[in-house]
């Protein structure tokens, strides 16, 4: 543990002088640079393993596209229609190992785009909702918070009643590496 280390986690011990502060400065770029390496490290190992998973979900897709698709072919061509369900949207094959359910094409509403709904607002107004918001950040701006805590609406003078809460002090250090 290096001497500037040792004097930061001393009890009751503070910098009193810039050389004090400035050593803790360098021994804290110091760490920076190291955590940075670290992290930059882990992170190009995550990539790695994320590609290799990436990979590997690929590989069993394709695998499992293919076998569906195999499977679809059986099912539709070489089983006896008798001896599957068939319903409106689904023909189901039941085996041992499971059951095969191939789903019949069909045509379906999609949701329209944002350029196909402003011409169906138009068209069609009574399908368009308007939600009453409060506006908080407009709102805002009228605030004062008076000394005792008390919260006032500037242009009517009003007291109003939302929740204050302190926010702890805070130093940031800017380090010039």
């Amino acid at each position: 543990m290096s001497n500037v280390e040792s004097m930061i986690w001393q009890d009751g011990w503070v910098p009193t002088t810039d050389h004090e502060v400035t050593q803790i400065m360098r021994y804290l770029s110091e760490r920076k640079k190291e955590s940075s390496r670290i992290v930059k490290s882990a992170q190009t190992e995550i990539a790695e393993l994320e590609q290799i998973g990436k990979e590997a979900q690929d590989s069993y897709n394709r695998l499992e596209n293919k076998i569906a698709a195999l499977l679809s072919h059986y099912v539709m061509n070489e089983v006896d229609e008798d001896d599957r369900k068939e319903t409106k949207t689904q023909i189901k094959y039941k085996l041992a190992r499971g059951e095969i359910v191939v789903t019949k094409a069909t045509q379906k509403i999609e949701k329209p785009t944002e350029a196909d709904e402003v011409l169906l607002s138009a068209t069609f107004p009574g399908f368009v909702k308007s939600e009453p918001k409060f506006q908080w950040g407009d709102f805002k701006k009228e605030l004062e918070l008076q000394e005792d805590g008390t919260v006032v609406h500037t242009p009517t003078g009003k007291t109003v009643s939302v929740p204050v809460v302190e926010a702890p002090q805070t130093t940031k250090v800017s380090l010039k590496l």
